[in-house]
């Protein structure tokens, strides 16, 4: 991915004098977010966005090649980043620092902050073929030098330690309470209530479950109480008319009164002979008997008519049913008769309008818009900038006006923590006449957010710098 490395011009000079016996030392290597034309690289003095030193793991040369290894890791790092360039160090015999050798990459490589992936590490070799004999060392760090196989050995040992290599407890990760038992195991203690109380979100188990108990053992006494536990009475249940007595009884107490009313007329005294004359002439047409074979035959179909006749040929009334209460609606007019007070006493409480769902809605509906990020400054850079305190992340927009060339828009900036001092550095170059360096700083106490003017910006002016600054809550 590291396709675009090349020696820079400073680095040049240092191999010229190594050349007539001098040595070249590897003094720092450092990783930035930045990128600049490939053609610029040679010129390059300074890695781009500096983010991150790492350590040297050593300089060996075989033949007419030196092998320059480098070790990034993210100890510390409190928040990811692209790394576009990585470059070398180093000084000569005699002179200063200077940037010998420079990397850049057209996709990065995202290094991770620690919080989001402990132990990540990148290890890259530089490879620098030479003509003719030069010396180069470097300091190693003996606190990050570590091999690629010794690293690979030590990862893949502590990835594969499946039994709490750090020493984990339920303390440290809030469960120190939890008991180390099955669901199913668990035995909630609690204490005896005597009175019934209907549960409360939110209130203990030992509370909860004295309830439930009392309640439980409540209901199996009532279920168990066959003895009318509800004083239920017979009028309750449409039957306060009927008397507490057997058939047997009834049966005994009726008159001649009461199967003449029930026959609708009297009923020829007992004669033997008469009453089977009537009997066997029931069908028959004779004439000559007790009652007549004609009316007999007469009450054998008035008899059969009356019995299947079913349109109520005794005139029964609804109360004398025991229906004498119900009236006489279809179920749509009933239904179509229920009020809002029956609803409710049906509930037994009373249920949202749509004004109440309206509302809720509404609620809804803001309660996302406070989610929303939302434009908080537009203006110049140079401008002081006050974060409202409702503002917890911000992101912010800044674009470069050149006079003589197209408007740039660097990178966003993103802050998710917003209780603690932060600097942010952003540059761009455009050529070699028109280039932008600025330190954004912010003041957690103030919540105030400017440029830092002990930086610099040239070319073009800070006034030709704008900056928009989003918020969300």
């Amino acid at each position: 991915m590291w396709e675009n490395t090349v020696i820079t011009n400073a680095g040049i000079e240092l191999l010229k004098n190594a050349l007539s016996g001098g040595t070249i030392t590897v003094t720092a290597i450092k990783s930035g977010a930045g990128k600049v034309d490939v053609s610029a690289l040679k010129s390059q003095t300074a890695v781009s966005s500096i983010k991150q030193s790492g350590t040297v793991q050593g300089v060996t040369k075989t033949n007419e090649t030196i092998k320059i290894g480098v070790l990034f890791s993210n100890a510390g790092l409190s928040a990811g980043y692209s790394m576009t360039q990585l470059g070398i160090y180093a000084k000569g015999s005699t002179g200063s620092e200077v940037l010998f050798a420079i990397s850049q990459s057209t996709t990065g490589k995202e290094v991770p902050a620690e919080s989001a992936m402990p132990s990540w590490s990148l290890v890259h070799n530089f490879y620098i073929k030479l003509n003719n004999d030069v010396t180069m060392t470097a300091t190693v760090d003996p606190e990050g030098y570590v091999t690629f196989e010794t690293m690979q050995t030590a990862l893949n040992t502590h990835t594969g330690n499946k039994s709490n290599p750090h020493s984990v407890t339920k303390s440290q990760v809030g469960l120190g309470n939890v008991p180390n038992v099955a669901t199913n195991d668990q035995t909630p203690t609690y204490s005896d209530t005597t009175t019934l109380v209907t549960l409360s979100s939110g209130e203990k188990i030992s509370i909860a479950f004295a309830k439930i108990k009392l309640a439980i053992t409540t209901l199996i006494n009532h279920l168990a109480n066959k003895s009318n536990p509800h004083g239920v009475t017979k009028s309750q249940v449409g039957l306060g008319n009927v008397e507490n007595k057997s058939s047997a009884t009834i049966r005994g107490e009726l008159t001649k009164g009461n199967v003449t009313t029930a026959l609708g007329y009297t009923p020829p005294t007992q004669d033997t002979n008469t009453w089977r004359g009537i009997q066997n002439n029931l069908t028959s047409d004779a004439t000559d008997q007790s009652l007549s074979a004609a009316q007999g035959k007469a009450l054998n179909t008035s008899l059969t008519r009356h019995t299947v006749n079913k349109t109520n040929p005794h005139g029964v009334t609804k109360s004398q049913i025991g229906l004498g209460n119900v009236e006489n609606k279809s179920s749509a007019t009933i239904r179509s008769e229920i009020t809002d007070a029956n609803v409710a006493a049906a509930l037994g409480f009373t249920p949202a309008n749509q004004t109440d769902m309206t509302n809720v809605q509404d609620a809804i509906t803001q309660l996302n818009s406070d989610k929303a990020w939302k434009k908080i400054f537009d203006g110049k850079l140079s401008e002081e900038v006050t974060i409202p305190d409702q503002y917890i992340e911000i992101i912010i927009q800044i674009t470069i006006v050149y006079t003589n060339g197209s408007d740039v828009t660097l990178p966003e900036i993103y802050i998710n923590d917003l209780t603690t001092w932060w600097n942010k550095i952003t540059s761009y170059r455009y050529n070699d006449n028109y280039n932008a360096c600025v330190l954004m700083n912010y003041n957690y106490r103030t919540r105030k957010l400017k440029m830092n003017e002990t930086w610099f910006v040239c070319n073009p002016s800070s006034n030709n710098i704008s900056m928009i600054v989003y918020g969300r809550k």
